[in-house]
């Protein structure tokens, strides 16, 4: 009888000496870039956001805001680029099937989280929170005002319907949770559905069928949701064009109504121009564009937010030091401005 040895193999499938597969193909190097980029710039604008709460004694929440979207898409390239770097050796990544330390589930989570931050901010801001009524308080050194419910007839009857409450509670952040009204419930829900949808798509990650992280229902979902915030950022907008006789602010409002669209509908008509290419390009498009358009948003909302910009000027953040917070009352200045 024979009895051949036994024989132990191991067979390997590499793609130019990486073992990423084809649709993932370059993304490393994108990541690592970004990175850098990003650190950098964050440096540039940590420096901007200290120079500001050092000359006012004050930082403003919609500033904190932005900084917390800002480390969590830092946090979410690094992220992504170790479970990459770790794929193109092992074959395996870093995903929750393999790995407590799951950080390619990290990284979609941490770019949900700062996208979910900036939308909310871009509505907030539409809606006229930050936005100062009188124009004249920074040319002249005089106290500003922000939108009252009171200002116009049209804000008079805002409680008609619930769009109408909705953003008159959006507009002043800082009573979510000291009043109960719509954002009580909206800001939570919107958060609780975006995480859930995000969660839910990383079911999908090995079929073969799916050839992008939107390409089912879950997915579908979150596109439907973003397009649901535009519209929501639309009427903000609306409301606050119809709310302020100022000619600077309403040619402000009409830009920033561009950029605003332009940063929730870019995504969901790329996911959409993306069946006009090969199916094994597609989740190269969808990741490398979602992530170029997240750090050129958080790019442009720095300089908005941390220089002598056109919005600096006409929104609270350039009269912080006049602004008090609400908990404290006149007792003592807040460290932290919500107006």
């Amino acid at each position: 009888d024979a009895h051949p040895p036994v024989l132990n193999y191991e067979i390997k499938f590499m793609n130019d000496h990486s073992h990423l597969p084809a649709d993932e193909k370059g993304l490393l190097s994108v990541h690592i870039i970004l990175y850098i980029f990003m650190l950098c710039f964050g440096f540039y604008s940590g420096k901007l956001f200290f120079d500001q709460y050092q000359k006012q004694g004050q930082l403003h929440l919609v500033t904190i805001l932005f900084f917390s979207a800002y480390i969590l898409q830092l946090g979410s390239v690094f992220c992504e680029a170790l479970h990459l770097y770790t794929y193109s050796n092992d074959g395996i990544g870093l995903r929750w099937k393999n790995t407590y330390w799951a950080f390619d589930q990290f990284s979609s989570i941490l770019q949900t989280l700062s996208e979910l931050i900036i939308s909310l901010l871009l509505i907030c801001v539409a809606c006229g929170w930050t936005l100062i009524q009188s124009l004249n308080s920074s040319e002249n050194g005089g106290s500003y005002s922000q939108y009252d419910d009171n200002d116009s007839d049209h804000n008079k009857s805002s409680k008609k319907s619930f769009i109408n409450s909705l953003i008159l509670s959006l507009k002043q952040p800082k009573y979510f949770f000291s009043k109960i009204g719509p954002a009580t419930f909206f800001i939570p829900i919107v958060s609780f559905l975006t995480l859930y949808l995000e969660i839910w798509g990383h079911k999908y990650d090995d079929d073969f069928n799916q050839f992008h992280d939107f390409e089912h229902l879950p997915g579908f979902l979150l596109i439907l949701l973003r397009i649901v915030l535009c519209c929501l950022f639309l009427i903000g907008i609306h409301f606050s064009l119809s709310s302020t006789p100022h000619v600077v602010l309403v040619d402000f409002l009409k830009r920033f109504r561009i950029a605003g669209v332009t940063w929730f509908a870019s995504f969901p008509c790329l996911v959409v121009l993306t069946v006009l290419f090969p199916p094994y390009t597609r989740h190269q498009l969808i990741t490398g564009a979602s992530l170029i358009l997240q750090t050129l948003a958080l790019t442009v909302l720095s300089h908005e937010f941390f220089t002598n910009s056109e919005y600096f000027k006409i929104s609270s953040l350039s009269q912080i030091s006049s602004v008090v917070s609400p908990v404290l009352g006149n007792i003592k200045k807040s460290k932290v401005a919500v107006d």
